[in-house]
């Protein structure tokens, strides 16, 4: 899988100017596309109350032991995440 921009090579692959050669461009224009996909920033996945149930519902939803079932083999991948999250929700919990 090729990155979209290598900071290693300040080499933006999606690049109107250069095609992913590489130039002075390069850092601006990636930085604007990511503005544009992401208006507000990087946002959380989710949000949990700092309770001991949130946090037990935090570890099932997306605890280690969850990421791993979910991204290894026969895992469910992103699309399972995000349902531990909303089965978290429906158990009570604030999740945004």
């Amino acid at each position: 899988m090729q990155v979209r921009y290598d900071e290693t090579r300040e080499v933006y692959r999606d690049c109107k100017w250069c095609g992913g050669n590489g130039c002075l461009c390069c850092k601006a224009e990636a930085d604007k596309e990511y503005a544009r996909q992401f208006p507000r920033g990087p946002q959380p996945i989710a949000t949990f109350e700092r309770t001991p149930e949130g946090i037990e519902r935090a570890r099932r939803a997306i605890g280690g032991e969850a990421l791993a079932r979910a991204l290894g083999p026969g895992g469910g991948g992103i699309a399972e995440i995000i349902r531990n999250c909303k089965a978290a929700e429906a158990e009570g919990g604030k999740v945004e």
